[in-house]
């Protein structure tokens, strides 16, 4: 009888509620394949009210648990111990010195430049008579003005 079951059930949640998760499983079952009959036998109403009454208290305690769980965990996540952080908890940039020349300049590599064009570049340290092309290329500007 579906009404006998239901009581067993219900006397099994309330003597032991660390069960419920095992006895949820056969009340739904209960309540699903006897609905017309747990809803027109008399004898029935006192077990659904006590049945509405646990399940209101078991989910009146879930907001407070869930809150207190979130505490919880930041807090055991402020004190987590050194050894157990993760390698994302160290530095999100890392500075590198650049490299400085010889002479004290700094060396600036192009982000823009294509690759291997440092080839087919003429800078000042590649060709001698630097200065003559230097020359020529003022004159050349005063012409045009």
């Amino acid at each position: 009888d579906a009404l006998s079951l239901l009581e067993q059930l219900l006397l099994k949640l309330q003597s032991r509620p660390s069960r419920g998760v095992q006895l949820s499983r056969w009340l739904r079952a209960v309540v699903i394949a006897h609905p017309a009959y747990l809803m027109a036998a008399p004898a029935a109403r006192p077990h659904l009210a006590m049945l509405y009454q646990l399940l209101e208290a078991r989910l009146g305690m879930m907001k407070p648990l869930m809150s207190l769980a979130g505490r919880l965990d930041f807090l055991l996540a402020q004190h987590q111990p050194e050894d157990e952080q993760t390698e994302a908890d160290g530095p999100l940039v890392e500075y590198i010195e650049p490299d400085v020349g010889h002479d004290g300049d700094v060396e600036v590599e192009d982000p823009f430049a294509a690759e291997g064009s440092d080839e087919e570049w003429e800078t000042d340290n590649d060709t001698e008579g630097d200065d003559v092309v230097h020359e020529e290329s003022e004159e050349d500007l005063d012409e045009m003005v």
